[in-house]
């Protein structure tokens, strides 16, 4: 068993949440004396018997002398786990405090950082938000992650200056910059095939989506089935894509010369010398790559085929 004096230093509650951390990862008894000895009161306050109940609850440690105003503790973990847990931390204010004991403990059982401190974040901007004291449940943290992702996908759809702007960031950075585009009606696998493939070759995508007037032009009456807006919405939520920049011609090529891409993207079912582009991102240094195409998956295809079965279906009910 190690043993900690609590009025070492401060001797405030950072002892105690480290040390109760610290017993979780390595598995060893802890005892701590003198808990909070130059604070007044000293001894445990309900934000540190929130702490050391949450890191329990981990590694389903024994605890004695967790009492209100206790000067004593010992703590002896088990296994740490993973798991779903709630816990009444009181204020608003002692989130953070207790996340200090937690965190450590969680990145052990193995959840990464970002994720433990963004979590953290929005659980404690709910909890804030509420009236008085409160908690944030599993459904509200859901929920607010849905926001975010939501906010995320609408703010990767850009003008073609606010794009401009945004790829000279990048390329500032020593990023290099891909570019691909597209109707994007009804996205298939082929599609994600493609953006993963133009991702992949790449540090930051950005799609150029033919705009509703564009894609009635190229493909005729009744396209698009889905408005730029929701065609913009769809592909800005996918993981590859980092920004999505809507074009009112009826090629891309003014968004490529105004963007000077370092990789332009089409599908291998493209013949080169008929990529719209390849001449200026070539000489500019960049180069054209023909992504493999999944085969089976086609826009027009499946809107054919979804037009003939309602036509046989009108045929049947006759």
């Amino acid at each position: 068993m190690r043993e900690i004096d609590g009025s070492y230093g401060e001797g405030g509650g950072q002892l105690l949440r480290t040390a109760c951390a610290l017993a979780a990862i390595t598995g060893e008894t802890v005892r701590l004396r003198n808990i909070r000895a130059r604070r007044a009161p000293p001894g445990l306050a309900p934000q540190h018997l929130t702490a050391v109940t949450a890191v329990a609850a981990l590694c389903d440690a024994q605890v004695e002398g967790l009492e209100l105003r206790s000067p004593e503790l010992i703590f002896r973990p088990g296994r740490l786990r993973g798991g779903e847990f709630r816990f009444d931390v009181g204020t608003a204010g002692s989130v953070m405090l207790v996340l200090q004991a937690l965190l450590p403990a969680a990145l052990a059982a193995g959840v990464k950082l970002a994720d433990a401190a963004a979590l953290a974040n929005v659980a404690a901007g709910i909890v804030v938000g509420k009236v008085g004291t409160a908690v944030a449940y599993a459904a509200d943290v859901i929920g607010a992650l849905h926001h975010q992702d939501i906010s995320s996908a609408e703010a990767k759809v850009l003008t073609p200056k606010q794009a401009r702007d945004r790829v000279e960031v990048w390329r500032r950075g020593g990023r290099r910059i891909g570019f691909t585009n597209g109707c994007f009606d009804l996205l298939h696998p082929g599609h994600v095939a493609l953006l993963k493939q133009a991702k992949a070759a790449c540090d930051r995508l950005v799609v150029g989506l033919n705009s509703d007037a564009s894609v009635a032009k190229l493909k005729g009456d009744g396209r698009p089935v889905q408005s730029e807006a929701a065609r913009a919405t769809v592909l800005a939520s996918l993981e590859p894509v980092d920004a999505v920049v809507i074009f009112e011609d009826q090629t891309p090529l003014a968004l490529i010369e105004a963007l000077r891409p370092d990789v332009l993207v089409k599908g291998a079912d493209y013949k080169m010398s008929e990529v719209v582009g390849a001449a200026v991102v070539r000489a500019a240094g960049g180069r054209v790559l023909l992504a493999d195409i999944k085969p089976g998956f086609s826009t027009s295809a499946t809107i054919a085929r979804l037009t003939k079965n309602k036509r046989k279906k009108k045929k049947a009910a006759r």
